[in-house]
């Protein structure tokens, strides 16, 4: 499994629980956690690229198919290694001559350290 080690110009991280929230006509709730994992998603933006360090993003996503295979990712903020994949398309942006691109990762499993 391929490792994504690529410049990262922007890192945001997303973590929610999947809760079911049920509210009778009275008001009253009822609440139900699906799962007790968390859920994290990951957006990553690349720093300005040259035409060459844009074709290294492009090759690692299609490389993977997109969404299709799985890859590791090490969180900088916590420094632990998941096991992702990409969550959709690679938006590539070519704005006043300098190019870059954005995209997302989905947990499928956290590995650990």
């Amino acid at each position: 499994m391929a490792e994504f080690t690529l410049n990262r110009e922007e890192f945001r991280e997303a973590i929610s629980f999947p809760v079911e929230i049920f509210r009778s006509d009275s008001g009253a709730e009822q609440r139900r956690l699906r799962i007790s994992k968390e859920l994290r998603r990951f957006r990553i933006k690349s720093p300005f690229l040259t035409k060459a360090g844009l074709a290294e993003y492009v090759d690692f996503f299609l490389a993977r198919y997109g969404p299709w295979e799985r890859l590791t990712f090490r969180n900088p903020n916590n420094d632990i290694l998941y096991d992702v994949r990409f969550d959709g398309s690679m938006n590539i942006t070519f704005h006043r001559g300098l190019r870059s691109c954005s995209f997302g990762f989905e947990l499928t499993n956290q590995l650990g350290s």
